[in-house]
């Protein structure tokens, strides 16, 4: 059987999703969440963000090449298993990406301090 040549590059697409995604997850190790304004305005953190997104692009390359390697052993499993990674895909990958801080330029919310904790105790007021 002769494969298709998208097929014969799902081993370097998954490859590469796999160093882009470490890479960029390298990249951003070092910047604080907390500081919005100096995180997304440096441009390795967006440089990482590019090299994450890529990486993502690479891994969707990866399951629809991979696909005919399921197709004909798994049938209609195998069908339903490409659905669901490429669902699951993109599922993480909108999780990713809805932990990005606001635009420079956008109003941030300002958190309210939170009253202290206390302990619960079934019911009985201490």
């Amino acid at each position: 059987m002769t494969r298709s040549r998208l097929s014969r590059l799902a081993g370097p697409f998954a490859v590469s999703a796999g160093v882009l995604m470490v890479g960029a997850q390298l990249v951003m190790l070092p910047f604080d969440p907390k500081d919005h304004v100096a995180t997304t305005t440096a441009v390795a953190f967006q440089l990482g963000g590019v090299a994450y997104f890529l990486g993502f692009v690479a891994l969707m390359l990866f399951l629809v090449a991979s696909h005919e390697w399921l197709e004909a052993a798994a049938g209609r499993l195998g069908v339903a298993a490409t659905v669901v990674a490429v669902i699951g895909t993109m599922a993480l990958g909108a999780i990713s990406g809805s932990r990005r801080s606001p635009s420079p330029g956008s109003p941030t919310r300002r958190r309210t301090p939170s009253p202290p904790h206390r302990p619960f105790c079934w019911g009985w007021a201490r």
